[in-house]
C-alpha cells in the first residue's frame, strides 16, 4: 500500500547536513518548507545537522537538501529501537571488461557496452536501499529505492530466514505473521503474509522508489531478510526466465539503525574515517 503522505502520523529524522553560515540554513530550511508534509525544520550550524519532523519518506528528504548543492546522510529517525535497514545487493557479480573472470562470486558474462545501466550494474553489487521507521505500535514505514536495475515490475518481499549467503535458496518463504495465541497456526505454518510488501515498476532508466506502510513493529523483522525480484515475463523460455532472474534479483538483511538521539558520531571509531569520507565510499558502492 503506497499512503498518502499526510496520512500517516509525523516523525522526527536528523540529518548530518554541511552548514557553514545562515544563508546555508535558509536554503535549506526553504527547500523543506516546499514539501507538503514538513512540520518543522530544526538546523544547527555547530553540530552541522538538520532536525526534520514530518510525514515524508527519509529519501525525500535527502533528495530535497541535495536539491540545494548539499549533500545530507540520515543519522537517525524515530525513537530508539524503532528503525531498520537493509542494503539490497545481488548475489550475481557482472565482471567489468578489466575483471578477472575467477571469482567465488557467481559471474554472469558481460562485455563493455554503451549502455549506463549495463555498465553500472558492473561497477557494483548494490542495488538499492530499504530504510524502516516504526511510526506507532503496529505501524512501519518502509521506504524503498533500487538503482542500477532493469526495467520491469519487481516483486517486494520480507522472507522467513536472514540467511543470504546462498543466494535466495535459504530465505525460505515470504514470512507470515502468526500471534503468540494462534498456536493452531504455529503448528500448521500458517499465518497471515505480512512479508508481501508490494510491488515496484522500474522504468528505463533503472531507478524507482516507493513508500510503503506495513501493520507490524520494527522488532518483528530484524534479521530477516528483504529480497527484490523482477516478475517473470509472460512467454518467457526457461533460459530467459533465468537470466532475467540473475540480472533482477537484489537481497538483504534488515538490521537494527539508529533512534533520531542515538547516533551523535563525526568520526568511525571502526575505520577513524568522518561521516563524508563513509559517505563518499557508501555512493561509489551505489547506495544512495
Amino acid at each position: 500500500m503506497s499512503p498518502s503522505l499526510l496520512s500517516i502520523p509525523s516523525y522526527q529524522a536528523t540529518f548530518a547536513v554541511p552548514l557553514h553560515c545562515d544563508s546555508c540554513v535558509s536554503d535549506v530550511s526553504s527547500a523543506l518548507n516546499k514539501l507538503k508534509g514538513v512540520e518543522l525544520i530544526q538546523a544547527s550550524i555547530p553540530s552541522q545537522t538538520v532536525t526534520i519532523l514530518s510525514t515524508l519518506p527519509p529519501s525525500l528528504l535527502v533528495s530535497t537538501i541535495q536539491s540545494t548543492g548539499r549533500d545530507a546522510i540520515l543519522r537517525g529517525s524515530g525513537a530508539s529501537n524503532s528503525a531498520a535497514v537493509s542494503i539490497l545487493e545481488t548475489p550475481f557479480r557482472r565482471p567489468s571488461p578489466s575483471s578477472s573472470t575467477s571469482s567465488s562470486v557467481v559471474s554472469v558474462q558481460s562485455s563493455s557496452t554503451s549502455d549506463p545501466i549495463a555498465d553500472a550494474m558492473a561497477s557494483s553489487p548494490v542495488r538499492g536501499l530499504v530504510r524502516m521507521i516504526q511510526l506507532a505500535d503496529k505501524l512501519t514505514l518502509l521506504d524503498i529505492s533500487l538503482s542500477k536495475v532493469p526495467a520491469g515490475e519487481y516483486a517486494i518481499s520480507i522472507r522467513q530466514s536472514g540467511d543470504v549467503s546462498q543466494g535466495r535458496r535459504n530465505l525460505g518463504g515470504i514470512w507470515k505473521r502468526v500471534h503468540e495465541s494462534d498456536s493452531e497456526d504455529k503448528q500448521k505454518g500458517g499465518g497471515v503474509e505480512a512479508g508481501d510488501v508490494g510491488s515496484l515498476n522500474i522504468e528505463s532508466e533503472g531507478k524507482g522508489q516507493t513508500m510503503v506502510l506495513a501493520h507490524w513493529p520494527v522488532w518483528e523483522v530484524i534479521g530477516r531478510g528483504f529480497m527484490v525480484e523482477r516478475l517473470r515475463k509472460e512467454g518467457a523460455t526457461d533460459q530467459g526466465a533465468a537470466e532475467e532472474e540473475e540480472e533482477g534479483l537484489a537481497l538483504g538483511v534488515i538490521a537494527r539503525s539508529a533512534g533520531v538521539w542515538d547516533n551523535d558520531k563525526t568520526v568511525c571509531s571502526c575505520s577513524g574515517k568522518t561521516v563524508w569520507e563513509e559517505r563518499e565510499e557508501q555512493r561509489k558502492r551505489g547506495i544512495i
